[in-house]
């Protein structure tokens, strides 16, 4: 019996491949001169002690990669310099930028691939592609704003993990 493959994800599935950097495509994207248009949002958490022209060149190649093919960059939030809950490579603060777009799915790839070369710059990044809802949404109002916004020195200390934030003596 001949299987034939029809889509990325069940090609994937059927040779036991892992599919986590597989970028497929959607019932809610739109074509544009042959390119499959999807929405994506992205956040970068860039290296805050790298030279501000490096942040501001990586931070072009990204736009303009997602920009090939057709691409529209709605929304580009710069949430600034942030404590990074553990640290990435040595570094403790990071610059966090989120973008909301609709592109094609080899121009996120592309785009993952040079952050990838720029580990320097480029401390961390994560795509996530939106649903029709979420889209819409997201495209009206952008990425949601920072769930913390106190400054760094008003965070309160201990007491909130698993130990109950008062020390024991052990026996």
């Amino acid at each position: 019996m001949h299987i034939r493959y029809t889509s990325p994800l069940i090609y994937c599935r059927a040779r036991g491949k892992d599919q986590s950097n597989v970028v497929t495509h959607s019932r809610n994207a739109r074509t544009t001169e042959g390119f499959n248009i999807t929405s994506y949002e992205i956040m970068l958490v860039i290296n805050a002690d790298a030279a501000e022209e490096r942040q501001q060149e990586l931070l072009e190649r990204v736009q303009e990669l997602l920009r090939a093919d057709g691409g529209i960059i709605h929304h580009l939030n710069d949430w600034g310099r942030r404590k990074i809950a553990f640290e990435m490579d040595k570094h403790s603060h990071g610059r966090y930028v989120v973008i909301t777009c609709e592109t094609s799915a080899g121009a996120v790839l592309e785009m993952q691939r040079v952050l990838s070369i720029s580990r320097d710059v480029a401390l961390r990044h994560t795509t996530v592609k939106l649903s029709r809802i979420e889209a819409e949404r997201a495209i009206s109002q952008g990425s949601p704003k920072p769930s913390d916004d106190r400054p760094e020195g008003d965070r309160p200390r201990g007491g909130g993990g698993r130990g109950g934030g008062r020390s024991r003596s052990r026996r």
